[in-house]
């Protein structure tokens, strides 16, 4: 069976779990699309776990991840320019938990510190050049697991908000 899978989005775009008048600030996450996703599939999200940043075009296994397996669902919605249809977790993210994502996971460059509630209060409001590098870390391992047990690797791919 031939699939694919592209474009891993945490955010709003495609955001359908929540209601727009809802009190909670937490986001939608895991908003992706393809070809071959059957209902009841998994995304298998590997979030790096690892002070050094992974290498794109490198093996999952070249450093240490945490993994999150989330349900995936069809919406009606599908891509103008090529008709893939889109799928989303119904998992919602804490902002702050959604920010250490973004900036390449728990052990980046600077993300144990902004996630420190007491060393951050030693911090400068705006932190000083260089102390994120989302560039080089937010790199995340992507797989969506069907449930005859077929699987797409995306391989590494940036973690978007839109």
């Amino acid at each position: 069976m031939n699939g694919e899978i592209t474009g891993l989005i945490a955010g709003e775009r495609y955001r359908r779990s929540l209601d727009a008048s809802s009190s909670s600030n937490r986001r939608s996450f895991g908003t992706l699309w393809g070809h071959g996703i059957q209902p009841g599939a998994a995304l298998r999200l590997f979030v790096p776990d690892s002070a050094t940043p992974p290498n794109p075009s490198g093996p999952l296994s070249q450093i240490k991840t945490i993994e999150w397996k989330l349900p995936l669902h069809p919406t009606v919605e599908r891509l103008p320019e090529d008709g893939k249809l889109v799928w989303q977790t119904a998992a919602e993210v804490d902002p702050m938990v959604l920010y250490a994502l973004l900036l390449g996971g728990p052990q980046a460059r600077g993300v144990p510190l902004a996630l420190d509630p007491v060393g951050i209060l030693s911090q400068p409001e705006v932190p000083p050049l260089g102390t994120f590098d989302p560039h080089t870390f937010n790199w995340h391992y992507v797989i969506v697991r069907n449930p005859d047990g077929t699987e797409f690797d995306g391989g590494w791919q940036r973690l978007k908000v839109q």
